[in-house]
């Protein structure tokens, strides 16, 4: 008789435990008492066990590792038990980490940062499973980030009708941000927001609770979107900065009205006054009167003048009147802009539309154009200038207007720039001295084709100075034309006379 039993193959057991014991029978089929019961378990495959999660390399922060679940499938018997082990090397030589475990998954609660490889191993009385260990790591919070505007104890300068941009330092990693603006003291947030993006503009002129010259406190944290299988969402350390809240009061211009149409001849006579008011005292403020309308905006009239401000006069009077320019106020369009600082530096200039001042000057009856323009020569070239006897200069003439005291003299090239110009007195003609020019005008009028305009003008004297010096009326600018090619000249090569003497 044998020892063993081999099951048949076609009786197949199902998967699971199962018990087996043996008995003896004699040849006079006397049985012996069964043998103790032993166990064993039935399997359709070969054993097998492996990890799933955390996937391999995968990262978690260390504020939420309790809440991480590491889970397993293993195919064994129950004859089994099961250790989960945490290591610091592949090789599981530095193993920090280890408990028995039942189940498919269990947590692991307290790690340092670092990186990790984890595995379960499974042992019977007569052998041992280990699974393929996988690396994880264990990463702290996103740093904190740093203000860019307002700075941390700094000041934010607010303007009616703007909105604020906050702006702070990108955080490696950060997905977005949290924001929260709490008066200082405070726990209940004037502001909050979630921002996908390092800056933000928030109203603190006129929303509740931002007040002017107050101290507030703004608190960003980074936020990191959790990756199925990369990571898990990750926090950022709480900045606090705290920030002075200054709301700017430009000053207003008040007068002339905005909009206002001055007539030609008032605007000479009797200026028009500038007023400006501000709700606390400036440092500095200076008026500034801008004609508009011209092809380059021109500033006419400044108080204090650039010269006065420098020695020490540094506020314009509340009200002045505009009558100090030589020219005064000719027809056109003007803004006025008081530029303005206060006492810590702020800038309150009206620079804002809502805050200049605009006004137009109608125009006064223009005088009648100069006539009868003419150039001599017409062209001003080598063929001129080869004859000795003719002058070096061209006369420039027209014939006077009635009532017109000045005339103004432009000269401009091919491409249209004022190349020259000048304001004659009453004269009816103009000698262009070549000899006599400046040499940068010489080399400006030296070649091409250029157009002459004569403008006549009526000048009066409005402020009783003794100098008649304003315009109260002016003719359209009439043109012509000449021509030069002024040759260049040239050094004359002359041979090196040789030395009688010798060398």
């Amino acid at each position: 008789t044998k020892n063993f039993f081999v099951l048949p193959a076609d009786e197949k057991l199902a998967d699971g435990k199962w018990y087996w014991t043996v008995e003896a029978k004699d040849r006079d089929g006397e049985v012996s008492q069964r043998a103790k019961p032993r166990s064993f378990y039935a399997q359709d495959g070969s054993l097998d066990q492996h990890i799933i999660e955390p996937a391999e390399g995968y990262m978690v922060a260390q504020n939420l590792l309790p809440d991480l679940t590491f889970s397993w499938k293993k195919n064994l018997p129950q004859t089994f038990t099961t250790e989960i082990q945490v290591a610091r090397d592949p090789s599981f030589n530095n193993i920090v980490y280890s408990a028995e475990v039942s189940g498919s998954s269990t947590r692991v609660r307290d790690l340092a940062l670092g990186k990790y490889y984890w595995r379960i191993v499974s042992k019977s009385s007569s052998s041992t499973l280990e699974a393929r260990p996988k690396s994880f790591s264990v990463v702290d919070s996103l740093p904190a980030t740093e203000m860019i505007d307002p700075l941390d104890n700094g000041k934010a300068v607010v303007r009616e009708g703007r909105l604020y941009n906050l702006k702070w330092r990108p955080v490696d990693g950060a997905d977005y941000y949290r924001i929260e603006i709490f008066p200082q003291g405070g726990n209940v947030p004037l502001y909050k927001d979630v921002v996908y993006g390092t800056s933000v503009n928030v109203n603190m002129y006129s929303a509740p609770g931002f007040v002017d010259k107050q101290n507030y406190t703004i608190e960003i944290q980074a936020l990191s979107n959790a990756v199925p299988g990369v990571k898990t969402r990750m926090t950022g350390r709480l900045m606090k900065s705290s920030f002075l809240l200054a709301k700017l009061h430009p000053v207003n211009v008040t007068l002339p009205a905005r909009g206002a149409k001055i007539d030609g001849f008032e605007a000479i006579y009797n200026p028009p006054y500038v007023s400006w008011t501000s709700e606390e005292p400036p440092a500095s403020a200076q008026i500034v009167v801008i004609r508009t309308d011209l092809k380059k905006p021109k500033v006419v009239m400044k108080f204090p003048t650039d010269e006065q401000m420098a020695r020490g006069l540094r506020v314009a009077p509340r009200s002045v009147r505009l009558s100090n320019s030589g020219e005064g106020l000719r027809s056109g369009k003007y803004e006025v802009i008081v530029y303005a600082k206060t006492t810590d530096g702020i800038d309150i200039s009206s620079t804002d539309s809502r805050y200049k001042g605009y006004f137009t000057v109608l125009p006064v009856p223009p005088l009648d154009s100069p006539d009868r323009l003419t150039q001599t020569p017409s062209k001003f070239d080598t063929r001129y200038l080869s004859n000795v006897d003719n002058e070096r200069v061209i006369r420039l003439g027209w014939r006077g207007v009635s009532g017109a005291n000045d005339y103004g003299l432009k000269i401009y090239d091919e491409e249209g720039n004022i190349v020259y110009e000048k304001y004659l007195g009453d004269n009816s003609e103009y000698v262009i001295d070549f000899v006599n020019l400046p040499v940068e005008t010489k080399r400006a009028l030296a070649k091409g084709t250029y157009t002459w305009t004569i403008q006549a003008l009526r000048r009066v004297d409005t402020d009783k100075d003794g100098k008649v010096d304003a315009v109260l009326q002016e003719s359209p600018e009439i043109g012509s034309q000449f021509v030069t090619d002024i040759p260049v000249p040239t050094k004359a090569k002359t041979r090196k006379a040789l030395n009688p003497y010798g060398k």
